[in-house]
């Protein structure tokens, strides 16, 4: 059942910070244990103290009281910051393992989730979990506490009007349960709603050149008008149902306090009860009614931690990527590749790799070329293990990639994509992800043969420049220039670069495309490439088309024939002298 589930979750929680959590409950059990002092105070004051009439004892029984009130104080907030604490640091640790469960999964599983999913869970379900776990952990657990603690201390009192007590307020447990089921739809209705609401808006942020470009910017607002309005809509309904339930305990409440207070004036006219012994019965009743009423503020919460834990259970639940048991290479790996009768499916309907074989020698520069949706990323991405085949092996040196171990594997390959990851920090860091703890001489080494060093400099600030968020202070070709250093840097024997040139212009395209040749020497690479004239200097051009290898050689003797490989080089050479002297 998902309730217990969600309950033995937060009591795992607790457990692993038991020595906060206990300290909490100590403060929570002297401050109520000091609380419960007060109807024995006012028992004496009505049955001694008002009697005798003397100024001097009462003054000292009412400074009595106030010590007493103030030390319950005192604990109350060490019992509410302690709680508060505790939650934040949950809140903390939910947060890390949504990081660590997001980066432990394949890039595969987090594409499959709908666009703004992701970042929704990091943003508004962690703020409303953030919430909702402090008024658990700060208010409900405390007021249960409070709650069992003064009921005792009622049935201790008088157990006739303990059981009267508990038949009158009954009701409440109905209204809790009813009300429940309906916040709980209601709070992951408007999770969902806020999840899509953030995904349009990346949507825009992303494609805002297309969209002003075609003019769509009043459509676009009304699209996203009508999804805020859904999701005000839902949030609206939640928080009405939220602040409609304490004001429904508040009022079954009131209604069995007073045919509670009812009872008792008939009860004391037929003498069943003593005066001293009906006022500290109701001291105890007015103690444990303000635990009773934030017990059931929080409960609204609870649903909300349910409902949203319930979302973090789809990114925990992701499947990890299971790491390889291979014992590590006793020699440096060379970059032998083979791909051995690999079967992928990409999706229903695309291109498919059936007994695909296919392979390299170490050392050697591949170019993989083909029209678009012939399967070339998609033959990069098995590699690394981004993506895992069907059937078929892919080996590195003889061995399997998938019993190899994940660190080991991708330390072996140096990745540069069509639109490089660029981080907010300096360009020098940026280019340290190749290896964190190379020596500055290595680094300043790997820019220059990158051509990072040709417009470092004009930087300011040089290589200490902040680099903006994924590098839009910087060209596409900077950013590229930045990736091969990093693979420079990394200096592994096998390099995959996909599509590093498409988008650059020809100045831009000149510089990475020494850089290539450069961080490419002597290393097993495998370049794919849409303009087929930057890859015409490679030891080797597999053509693919919809996940089968069509032709294979080089460039030369693949513009001999009339293939694939030819008409695709024509089609994009037309405006240029096309023929074998080229290469």
């Amino acid at each position: 059942m998902a309730v217990g589930r969600h309950l033995a979750w937060l009591a795992g929680e607790l457990w692993r910070r038991r020595g906060e959590f206990v300290a909490a409950l100590i403060a929570t059990a002297v401050s109520a244990g000091l609380y419960l002092l007060m109807p024995g105070w006012a028992a004496t004051l009505v049955r001694s103290v008002f009697p005798a009439g003397e100024t001097a004892a009462l003054a000292w029984h009412l400074a009595l009281g106030l010590a007493i009130f103030g030390a319950a104080s005192a604990f109350t907030f060490a019992r509410v910051y302690l709680m508060t604490r505790l939650s934040q640091r949950i809140t903390a640790a939910v947060r890390l393992r949504i990081f660590g469960d997001i980066l432990a999964t394949a890039p595969r599983n987090l594409h499959a989730l709908r666009g703004g999913e992701l970042v929704s869970s990091f943003s508004n379900d962690l703020q409303v979990f953030q919430h909702a776990m402090t008024r658990v952990v700060a208010s409900l657990i405390p007021a249960i506490i409070l709650v069992v603690c003064f009921s005792v201390a009622m049935a201790w009192t008088n157990w006739q009007l303990f059981l009267c007590a508990i038949v009158l307020v009954s009701p409440l447990a109905w209204i809790t349960s009813r009300f429940g089921r309906t916040l709980h739809a209601k709070a992951h209705l408007s999770q969902r709603r806020l999840a899509t609401l953030v995904g349009r808006f990346e949507e825009t942020v992303r494609g805002a050149k297309e969209l002003k470009s075609y003019c769509l910017e009043d459509q676009s607002i009304r699209q996203f008008e009508a999804l805020n309005r859904d999701a005000l809509a839902v949030q609206i309904e939640r928080d009405m149902m939220e602040s409609l339930h304490p004001a429904a305990v508040a009022m079954a409440a009131a209604l069995g306090v007073s045919a509670m207070l009812f009872v008792s004036a008939f009860m004391l006219s037929r003498d069943l009860i003593s005066l001293e012994d009906l006022t500290a019965f109701l001291v105890i009743v007015g103690l444990a009614y303000p635990s009773l009423q934030e017990g059931s503020h929080s409960i609204g919460q609870l649903i909300q931690l349910f409902a949203v834990l319930e979302r973090f259970e789809v990114i925990m639940g992701l499947p990890r990527e299971a790491d390889g048991t291979a014992p590590p290479a006793a020699a440096p790996l060379r970059g032998a590749i083979r791909f051995d009768k690999v079967r992928f499916l990409h999706q229903p309907g695309g291109f498919a790799f059936e007994d695909f074989d296919l392979t390299i020698p170490a050392g050697q520069r591949v170019a993989i070329v083909g029209p678009s949706g012939a399967g070339k990323s998609t033959l990069l991405d098995l590699l690394p293990r981004f993506l895992a085949p069907e059937a078929g092996r892919v080996l590195i040196d003889g061995t399997d990639v998938a019993a190899m171990r994940l660190a080991e594997l991708r330390a072996s390959i140096g990745i540069v994509f069509q639109e490089p990851a660029i981080f907010e920090t300096s360009l020098i860091d940026n280019i340290r992800l190749g290896d964190p703890h190379a020596p500055m001489d290595r680094v300043m080494e790997a820019a220059r043969s990158a051509h990072v060093d040709e417009f470092a400099q004009r930087l300011p600030g040089g290589y200490d420049a902040p680099v903006a968020v994924r590098g839009l202070n910087l060209s596409l070709g900077q950013r590229q220039r930045i990736a091969i250093a990093r693979a420079f840097l990394k200096d592994p024997p096998i390099l995959m670069l996909d599509e590093p040139t498409s988008a650059l212009d020809t100045v831009s395209e000149q510089l990475v495309r020494d850089a290539i040749e450069r961080v490419s020497a002597g290393r097993t690479t495998l370049i794919v490439a849409h303009r087929i004239s930057t890859v015409r200097g490679v030891d080797r051009i597999v053509v693919l088309d919809r996940g089968r290898i069509v032709e294979d050689g080089d460039h030369k003797t693949l513009f001999r024939r009339d293939g694939l490989y030819r008409r695709l080089y024509r089609e994009q050479m037309r405006d240029v002298e096309p023929g074998p002297a080229a290469g």
